[in-house]
């Protein structure tokens, strides 16, 4: 309706329907400002018309209140208000620009579509950019406590099979970096624990985890122990761990420069 009430065009309750509306609604106001420019360039739209013969005489005679007969020559051009052509000029500005902000409304409405579409597109690009900016500095972590001047590596491997097992280990973080590859994902339930192995043979638990089924997995696990381990073990466990192994190793490895020891 702002169409309408921009030319005063509403009955007197549809406008109090308007006003109220416009008091509350910030978007519809800046919409009518819109329409009001519209309808004050209306009058400068209309093309200029030549005055038929004797309409100048005609319409001072009606202004003047002298009656002038009528051309018989030239019936339609009495002054009827119902037949005049010129008298029908406001009604076709009205028609012309109602059809013009009707328009100019449609066209504004794709525009915010097009704008909540692009917010849409930014806010995923956004979030994107964020989830980009989270995996750099995982990865930036991951190297560091790989690469620290302070880690310590141990390898596990089984022998005649594929799977096989690097370790680093951080102590001052308190961190060991699992990295394994072609190890095939445990059952159902199931879990692969990881075993520290002192002088006194004692299995300390470092921690479960699992590969993805590509036989890959890059874990980081929080170890609260200090001791100084001589070998590593992975045994397969129930998925909540185990508090010692209940199977015989899946892989060994020992955390020295010799020559890495392995177990079927």
């Amino acid at each position: 309706m702002l169409a309408s009430y921009a030319m005063d065009a509403l009955s007197p309750e549809e406008t109090r329907q308007v006003a109220a509306h416009l008091a509350s609604c910030n978007d519809c106001r800046h919409d009518l400002l819109s329409w009001r420019e519209v309808t004050s360039t209306l009058a400068t739209l209309a093309p200029n018309v030549p005055l038929t013969q004797g309409m100048r005489e005609r319409v001072l005679a009606r202004a003047t209140g002298v009656r002038v007969a009528s051309s018989p020559v030239n019936p339609p051009f009495a002054l009827s208000p119902r037949s005049s052509p010129a008298s029908r000029w406001p009604l076709y500005a009205a028609a012309a620009s109602t059809l013009l902000m009707v328009g100019l409304g449609a066209s504004m409405l794709s525009l915010r579509t097009d704008r909540a579409a692009l917010q849409a597109q930014l806010s995923e690009v956004t979030a994107l950019a964020s989830n980009l900016e989270t995996n750099l500095a995982a990865r930036d972590s991951l190297l560091e406590r790989i690469l620290g001047p302070d880690a310590e590596i141990a390898t596990l491997a089984a022998t005649g099979a594929a799977p096989s097992m690097r370790l680093y280990w951080d102590r001052g973080r308190g961190e060991m970096v699992v990295s394994a590859e072609r190890l095939p994902p445990a059952a159902a339930g199931r879990a692969y624990q990881l075993w520290g192995i002192g002088a006194n043979g004692n299995p300390v638990s470092l921690g479960t985890f699992n590969t993805a089924s590509d036989g890959r997995a890059v874990v980081v696990l929080a170890i609260g122990a200090t001791d100084q381990f001589e070998v590593s073990a992975v045994t397969e466990e129930p998925e909540s761990g185990s508090p010692a192994p209940t199977s015989a190793p899946i892989l060994v490895g020992r955390w020295a420069s010799d020559p890495i020891q392995t177990r079927d």
